[in-house]
């Protein structure tokens, strides 16, 4: 069939060809063609060849194709859709690409994929060599491989064999490889051969030589080892001869050091060289050098010598003709040698230095005598050192004067101005024997503080003083210069005289004021010491020659309590010269005015409850310049009709300013609602407010009060009702406890009063009960409870009353007596039981003889029984307790004897194991070293024992390791630090024991950190392998109980030459961490 058709078919351009100018295209044309159908293969394995690379022809994807292959192309990409060259090269190995193989007339087209692999392995050559038998082989002569893609393929030694079966001939090493490549492509193996040969004669080193800075930086220079040209690793050198696994060459060499000067040397360096196959030792080198070898370090460097310019001073003054010349000190120069020691030598024009060592100039020295004279002069030093190398250096000395003359001055003078108030001083005039060791040229002369002209700072000849240095010290500077230019200062106290003394011209004249004023105004300022309030009243006038003073005032005051007096002021005046003149007085009188003022309180009546209000007090008015002083006399009239009682109160005001002598109210004043007119300034008229001394007969000028004639006194009656309708308030306690007294039964009470609170001042207070009536004392009072009733009343008649019961007891506790010990034999059942009364000698008790005895304060624990563990003395409390529950105890003890034998049988070791506050200890190891047996267990008792045979020697030991935090608290870490601190210290050597927690036999912070690292369960056990309990044997004393470490403590009972039973091998038991004895026995 012929078919005719337009192929779309778009053109594939790579990307980064485009540059953006790349547009879709299609070509079109028209064919004829037959119907074509393309299968692929999904997915193709092509191995690179040894190019590494493979062409991908359209046969290679399609299947069952039967058209004109040259009507099909291939297109290769990778996942991406990113172009691929064809061929196809190692870079894509293990890849899997697309290919699109399309059939370019139809456009038909299909989708294959490949695999890219390489397969090739590389391609291994081995080379054999003959190789010297010093040869190293490790990692050489390697042989190469080449592969298709790899460029390094990796070349493995797979095996190595030596066969050396005549050692002293050739050696054939048999070497066999194999090669890899990134692909793990094996080659075939391949056997590389290796034959050595044998060097002939060898070659000795040659002599050589160091210096010995390079010897003492890098001592291994001198050493039998190769010359590497490195100064850290070299040595003098080896002879160059075959030494190696293959060679049959030994070398040696023995040193002989021949000493140089100082730290030099010689080593005498014998070469052996021995062939061991032949047996022919070497002397003689390939090129006829001798096995001997000579190494010499040495010093052929010479010191070097630094020492810049320098200049000395001239010291020797000029005498005669002769100028000034020095003889100073010429210090040693900076000098270095490489290896050794070194001395100087110091010359001068005018001979060798004088050294101060007597020696050499290693310390330096002086110019030698006469000196050298002013100028530049050439010094040469020298030094040699220990090797006699040596170096001079010429080096330029400077003669200068360089010393500042002495400086010597009047250390007093005196000037006096002149009339214009001035006065001029030349500093030559203050010399007093300067002098140079070379010539003096000059003198010069400043103020230090210059008051007259104070820009003037610089040196002149002279310098002036004015009236402002008038009756002052000033100093100055006197600067001497030698013809050199140095100079040195003096310094000269200059008294400055002004004789002219000031004069006043005027005072200021007396004034007057009045109290009031003095106090509203002058009082507070002069009282804190401020006199300018004084100003107002005037200055002095004054004159002085040079118009500068000083004015001094004084103020004293005479002013009594009514503010009456004088002010007293007094200047004196001074000038700079401090010449003074006479004072200049003034005063301020200060006039007492009586025109004071007082308002009465109102009569009132008053009722006696929670809000009583106050009955008043006179207000004194316009009391600035007054003592006034206030009483009252009361008058009560208790039969009054409309109140419970009445007082008549006469308030008494004086005024102490004005009160004549004797004290006389001889002025009746008025009030001023009497006279019209407002005396205290509150707009109101009042029948309550007067002013001394006036009254309706001296008030005749209208408004004006200037007729009062005050005496100092005024009085008036105020009239004070009370009501009071209510009882006091009696408080008293509920119960009140009294104890019999002494050895009797009884007790004396004496009643305490209640508080009463009443309006009334006058209380009546009443007691009466079951004791009778009063507050007592009432003698002889059994124990009981009694009611006593209290009873209040005032002059109102009002009452109220409180009952209170009275408690007598028995305080006091009984007496105990105790016998003296008994003695108590163990029945056949190895046990007796004593009652605690058994021990009563007589105990007894102030209030009655029914007495209950007991073993503790349990007034239940009357019995105790003894057995085999207790034989011997045990002490024992006896507890004696009456009926009041009062109670004491007293010791003794009881001897536990077994006379009857009942504790025989195999001699027995035991004994308990309690805490310091004797609680028995549980599940504690308990081990009998020396028996053989088992160890034991205690119980709840804390009791063990072990049988044992008489003569051998044993030790006990206890251990219980288990719950450290058993115990454990905080509080244990505040008793600790307390301890430390000093505050409050443990009170047994237990304790101290327990809170040592590190084992450290000291007590500090380190144990609480571990304590508390346990409670925090940072750590589950105690530092330092410390079990969580220990153990030490009751009977043991320590030296100091304060300090348990003072020696080493025992932790075990030792037993030796066992002979009888013992049964009181008790230990105390510490649970380490508990301070406070809180830990359970049985944990």
């Amino acid at each position: 069939m012929k078919l005719t058709y337009q192929t779309l078919r778009p053109l594939l351009i790579p990307l980064a060809l485009c540059l953006g100018l790349c547009f879709p295209f299609v070509a079109s044309a028209t064919n004829t063609f037959l119907d074509t159908t393309l299968v692929c293969n999904n997915l193709v394995q092509v191995s690179l060849d040894q190019n590494c690379e493979a062409l991908i022809e359209p046969d290679d994807i399609l299947e069952g194709y039967n058209g004109n292959w040259n009507d099909v192309v291939v297109d290769i990409t990778d996942t991406i859709g990113t172009i691929i060259d064809n061929p196809v090269t190692g870079q894509w190995v293990g890849e899997q690409l697309i290919v699109v193989v399309t059939h370019v007339p139809s456009g038909n087209f299909c989708t294959g994929h490949i695999l890219v692999e390489d397969k090739l392995p590389p391609v291994l050559q081995c080379q054999n060599y003959e190789i010297p038998c010093y040869q190293e082989l490790e990692n050489q002569l390697y042989p190469t491989a080449v592969d298709n893609c790899d460029p390094n393929p990796t070349v493995n030694l797979v095996d190595f064999l030596v066969d050396n079966s005549d050692p002293c001939g050739p050696i054939t090493i048999y070497r066999t490889f194999i090669a890899f490549d990134n692909q793990n492509n094996f080659s075939d193996t391949c056997v590389q051969v290796l034959t050595t040969y044998i060097p002939g004669v060898p070659v000795f080193p040659k002599d050589t030589i160091w210096e010995c800075d390079v010897y003492n930086a890098y001592p291994n220079v001198a050493g039998p080892t190769k010359l590497t040209g490195v100064l850290s690793t070299t040595g003098s050198g080896t002879p160059d001869v075959a030494v190696g696994m293959f060679c049959p060459f030994t070398v040696g060499h023995t040193d002989f050091t021949i000493s140089g000067c100082e730290d030099g040397f010689t080593i005498l360096r014998t070469w052996t060289v021995m062939n061991w196959c032949t047996g022919e030792i070497f002397t003689e080198g390939a090129n006829g050098e001798d096995n001997i070898q000579l190494i010499k370090v040495e010093d052929s460097t010479p010191p070097v010598i630094v020492m810049p310019p320098f200049e000395v001073g001239a010291n020797v003054p000029a005498s005669g003709n002769n100028e000034c010349r020095s003889i100073s000190f010429l210090p040693p120069a900076a000098v270095t040698d490489n290896c050794n020691g070194f001395t100087q030598r110091i010359f001068t024009p005018i001979g060798e230095a004088e050294y101060l060592n007597g020696v050499n100039g290693n310390n330096g020295g002086l110019i030698p005598q006469p000196g050298l004279p002013l100028g530049t002069h050439t010094i040469i030093y020298e030094a040699t050192d220990a090797c006699g190398n040596k170096d001079t250096l010429h080096v330029q000395l400077s003669v200068v004067d360089n010393t500042a003359p002495v400086a010597v001055c009047d250390e007093i003078t005196s000037v006096a101005l002149s009339s214009d108030g001035m006065a001029e001083i030349f500093a030559a005039d203050l010399d007093d024997g300067s002098h140079d060791d070379c010539c003096l040229d000059s003198f010069a002369i400043k103020r230090l503080v210059n008051w007259c002209s104070p820009d003037d700072t610089l040196f002149a000849a002279t310098t002036t003083f004015c009236c402002s240095d008038a009756g002052t010290a000033q100093e100055v500077i006197v600067r001497v210069f030698d013809c050199f230019g140095n100079y040195n200062d003096c310094q000269v106290t200059v008294n400055v005289e002004e004789k002219e003394p000031p004069l006043f011209i005027s005072c200021p004249p007396t004034a007057t004021v009045s109290c009031a004023y003095y106090s509203d105004s002058l009082d507070i300022p002069l009282s804190n010491g401020d006199y300018s309030v004084l100003d107002t009243f005037g200055f002095p006038e004054l004159f002085d020659n040079c118009g500068i003073v000083w004015l001094s005032d004084t103020v004293w005051l005479d002013i009594d309590q009514c503010l009456q007096g004088t002010i007293w002021r007094e200047w004196t005046v001074t000038d700079p010269g401090h010449n003074d003149t006479l004072s200049c007085q003034s005063s301020v009188n200060v006039e007492h005015v009586s025109d004071w003022v007082v308002q009465f309180p109102a009569d009132v009546t008053l009722e006696c409850d929670d809000s009583l209000p106050p009955s008043g007090e006179p207000s004194v008015f316009f009391e600035n310049c007054e003592l006034v002083a206030v009483s009252f006399d009361d008058d009560v009239f208790t039969v009054v009709p409309d109140a419970c009682y009445k007082i008549q109160r006469t308030w008494t005001v004086i005024n102490w300013c004005a009160v004549g002598d004797p004290i006389e109210n001889v002025v009746v004043e008025s009030s001023e609602l009497e006279l019209g007119f407002d005396l205290n300034g509150d707009d109101q008229l009042s029948d309550r407010v007067f002013q001394d001394g006036l009254n309706l007969s001296n008030f005749s000028q209208g408004d004006s009060l200037s007729g009062a004639t005050p005496d100092g006194i005024i009085e008036f009656s105020q009239i004070i009702k009370v009501i009071d309708n209510v009882a006091p308030v009696i408080s008293c306690p509920t119960l009140q406890y009294f104890c019999t007294s002494g050895s009797t039964c009884f007790a004396s009470i004496m009643l305490e009063a209640p508080l009463v609170d009443d309006c009334a001042d006058d209380i009546v207070l009443e007691a009466s009960g079951e004791l009778g009536s009063g507050f007592g004392p009432f003698e002889d009072v059994p124990p009981g409870i009694y009611a006593m009733n209290f009873y209040a009343s005032d002059n109102c008649n009002n009452t109220s009353h409180c009952e209170v019961l009275l408690v007598v007891e028995d305080c006091k506790a009984p007496t105990p007596y105790c016998v003296n010990g008994l003695s108590i034999t163990l029945n056949q059942d190895t046990s007796v039981t004593v009652n605690a009364v058994n021990f009563d000698a007589g105990s007894f008790d102030n209030c009655d003889n029914n007495l209950q005895f007991s073993f503790s304060p349990d007034v239940n624990d009357t019995e105790m029984t003894f057995d085999c563990y207790s034989l011997g003395f045990v002490i024992v409390d006896v507890y004696v307790t009456d009926d009041a529950g009062n109670q004491s105890f007293c010791e003794t003890f009881v001897f536990v004897d077994d006379n009857q034998g009942v504790c025989q049988g195999p001699p027995l070791i035991g004994g308990k194991v309690k805490k310091e506050n004797d609680v028995p200890v549980k599940n504690v190891t308990m081990t009998l070293n020396g028996s053989g047996q088992a160890p034991k267990i205690t119980g709840e008792d804390g009791i063990y024992s072990f049988e044992a045979e008489f003569g051998n020697d044993y030790t006990v030991a206890a251990k219980k390791d288990v719950y450290p935090l058993n115990g454990v608290t905080t509080y244990d870490l505040v008793l600790i630090s307390k301890h430390i601190l000093a505050i409050d210290t443990l009170d047994s050597p237990y304790k101290i024991i327990a809170a040592d927690a590190n084992n450290s036999k000291t007590i500090t912070t380190a144990d609480m950190v571990e304590i508390r690292k346990l409670i925090l369960q940072v750590t589950t056990k105690f530092p330092e392998g410390v079990p969580s309990w220990r153990f030490v044997p009751k009977d043991y004393d320590f030296p100091d109980p304060l300090n348990p470490f003072l020696e080493e403590f025992p932790e075990v009972i030792s037993i030796n030459d066992f002979n009888q039973a013992i049964l009181d091998a008790h230990f105390v038991a510490i649970k380490v961490g508990d301070v406070n004895l809180s830990a359970l026995p049985d944990q």
